[in-house]
């Protein structure tokens, strides 16, 4: 019986917010749009609550830019360490160029 109420509430916290946004799984990530800005989160151990990504993340194959908001650098360039990257519409990398002062 305490594996199911658990299960519930799990499918109750992972459910709920689709309703206001388009929620996809890639096992462990959880990909959330909310308007034009695209959000990930990393679901650690299944059981605890789930982790905003930030930073610099490859996450199946691509290479991904999350801002300090967990926004998803699209269609822009970031800045970092002397070089800047450019994100597709799709927060692929696409290019970047480096020796940048």
């Amino acid at each position: 019986m305490k594996k199911l109420i658990a299960i519930l509430a799990l499918v109750v916290v992972l459910v709920i917010p689709a309703q206001a946004s388009e929620t996809q799984t890639q096992d462990p990530y959880i990909w959330v749009q909310e308007g034009d800005n695209t959000y990930c989160y990393i679901d650690n151990d299944r059981w605890s609550e789930l982790d905003m990504l930030t930073g610099w993340h490859e996450i199946g194959g691509e290479v991904y830019f999350f801002h300090e908001d967990g926004r998803m650098a699209k269609s822009e360039w970031v800045a970092a360490n002397d070089a800047r990257f450019y994100f597709d519409a799709y927060g692929h990398l696409e290019k970047w160029e480096v020796g940048l002062k």
